[in-house]
């Protein structure tokens, strides 16, 4: 959620000066799987990471083995010299070290945006990574960094998964084309980032039209299961619990407008006149309250401050500086 904060507060300082920030969504190759060992460990030891830890971490990496099978034959066994671990907890950590230097350089170069000489160009969380520039030329010198510094990181950017949006208000104006590597980024209308859909518009906005197909394929399913309980009170307790969460996954940092909350609360409206078999708004109304259904404003209200609260708190520059703009 911080990092999707962030993005917001950024575009939103430069755009109320009149600003058009371009974007770019970057995407690397299976990158937890082509992090190079050696180095991972030569990067932890300029960090002055104690010797035991990376004693451990070596012995840990170099007792990866693999081996094929085909049907029944099974193939030699073989050392993996690359690659964290999926799914493991140091995995994130270790791959955040990997990629450190990528942002040392961005910054280092001159070009992204800065917030109160506070440095947000490059906003990385794992291998999901987004640039921002206030000028197309700007964001071409900060690819033409990222290309040469994926050769010494041994990983490689899809093209076909990266792509670039401008959010502004000059939003819609073209501009030159942006290369990275030897291939041009596509300008699209949204891109995906860390599961909310970013729109190119005149100021921040996200997408949330996605949301009405996983919704009531999620509901639909439950809904057709749960008819065994032949209780409403399950049915509803299924939608609060695993439906609902769908609707305000990083609500607190969208911040969705009168259109998209009035969208957000029919689809409950919908569920619950479903579930109750009724279509009377009053009486919706009456069961949203005595089963704890909240509405979506209420809830994105409550998310928000506790998020701020908790931001706020936080020992980082960024969050810090972003939290003073807003």
């Amino acid at each position: 959620m911080c990092m999707l904060y962030t993005v917001k507060s950024v575009l939103n300082y430069f755009n109320k000066q009149g600003s058009t920030v371009t974007m770019a969504a970057l995407d690397i190759s299976k990158a937890f799987d082509k992090v190079n060992h050696y180095v991972l460990f030569s990067k932890l030891l300029d960090r002055r990471v104690p010797l035991c830890m990376i004693k451990v971490l070596v012995c840990w990496y170099g007792k990866c083995n693999a081996v094929v099978r085909w049907q029944s034959s099974m193939s030699h066994v073989f050392v993996i010299n690359a690659g964290v671990r999926q799914g493991g907890v140091l995995s994130p950590l270790l791959f955040s070290v990997y990629m450190d230097n990528l942002i040392d350089k961005l910054e280092a170069c001159g070009y992204g945006c800065k917030v109160h000489g506070v440095y947000a160009g490059c906003i990385l969380y794992a291998d999901d990574i987004i640039l921002l520039a206030h000028t197309s030329y700007a964001m071409q010198k900060m690819l033409d960094v990222c290309s040469e510094e994926s050769i010494s990181l041994d990983l490689k950017f899809n093209v076909n998964k990266s792509v670039a949006l401008r959010v502004g208000p000059r939003w819609r104006t073209l501009c030159a084309p942006l290369t990275l590597g030897s291939t041009a980024l596509r300008f699209v209308q949204s891109t995906k980032y860390l599961g909310v859909y970013l729109k190119s518009d005149v100021k921040y906005s996200c997408s949330y039209g996605h949301l009405k197909l996983r919704f009531y394929s999620c509901f639909n399913a439950l809904f057709s299961r749960s008819k065994a309980s032949n209780s409403e009170l399950v049915t509803t307790e299924v939608l609060n619990t695993v439906c609902i969460p769908m609707l305000t996954y990083a609500l607190e940092v969208t911040d969705p407008n009168k259109t998209a909350t009035s969208m957000l609360n029919n689809l409950i409206n919908r569920a619950i006149c479903k579930i109750f078999n009724c279509c009377d708004s009053d009486t919706v109304n009456d069961v949203k309250h005595f089963l704890d259904v909240y509405d979506i404003r209420t809830v994105y209200q409550e998310r928000r401050t506790a998020f701020l609260h908790k931001t706020s708190l936080l020992d980082n520059n960024v969050l810090r500086t972003v939290l003073v703009c807003c």
